[in-house]
């Protein structure tokens, strides 16, 4: 695959990168820890032009609990239909800018974790924890949010 047959970034100063990775930028800067842009430079999953985490696809049927043990920085990430449910724990995780439309977190400890601009759009977040979480700028829209704890989260 050429490097201009990639799916367009969200900046138009994307760094080249090679062939074989995802390529996405994202700005850094909009998150409450961080300054500055980002490059993703994780392998293009299956063939595809982006990573697993930022290719816009719906990931019911491609993320797993334990494809988060090793990853802690997932601005802009995809996850949207994706079934997290069940009592993970995605604790301080950094998912600003992330799609988590249509997503089943319900029971997931998202403790101090930085959702802030994420799309949480028609999730489940029933009995989820986002004691501590950054969600300043998050889309709620008919969430069910029922039994969630928001305990010191900046919303």
């Amino acid at each position: 695959m050429k490097a201009s047959d990639r799916t367009e970034s969200p900046r138009t100063s994307a760094p080249s990168v090679p062939d074989d990775r995802c390529g996405y930028v994202f700005e850094a800067g909009d998150s409450l820890s961080t300054e500055g842009d980002g490059c993703c430079l994780r392998e293009a999953w299956d063939g595809k032009d982006r990573c697993k985490w930022h290719l816009d696809a719906d990931k019911a049927d491609v993320l797993r609990e334990d494809d988060f043990r090793d990853e802690t920085n997932l601005v802009g990430g995809v996850f949207r239909g994706s079934v997290l449910s069940g009592g993970d724990s995605l604790a301080g995780r950094r998912f600003s800018s992330g799609d988590f439309s249509g997503s089943d977190l319900s029971g997931v400890d998202l403790s101090e974790a930085d959702l802030g601009g994420a799309n949480l759009a028609n999730a489940d977040l029933r009995d989820a924890d986002f004691t501590g979480a950054n969600l300043r700028g998050a889309d709620l829209t008919d969430a069910n949010a029922r039994g969630a704890t928001f305990e010191d989260a900046n919303l």
